[in-house]
């Protein structure tokens, strides 16, 4: 998500040049994981079970699965 293009509309909008501007370059980032996990302790939640999405095996790129993740109990 973080190489996807703002459409022009919205950079012309938003008064940025006219350039080439993904999430990247303004300075965004991914949540990592910690990140997610203290947020959740500070608010006072607790994690009784993760779960996270992973690639199937077998699922390559050139073919077009259906669901081509699996969930992981970890």
């Amino acid at each position: 998500m973080l190489g996807v293009l703002y459409p022009t509309a919205w950079l012309q909008r938003k008064g940025y040049p006219d350039q080439a501007l993904r999430r990247r370059d303004k300075g965004e980032h991914e949540i990592r994981l910690a990140e997610w996990m203290s947020a959740f302790d500070q608010a006072g939640f607790s994690v009784l079970r993760r779960m996270e999405l992973c690639p199937s095996p077998g699922a390559s790129s050139h073919e077009k699965p259906v669901w081509p993740y699996r969930l992981t109990e970890l």
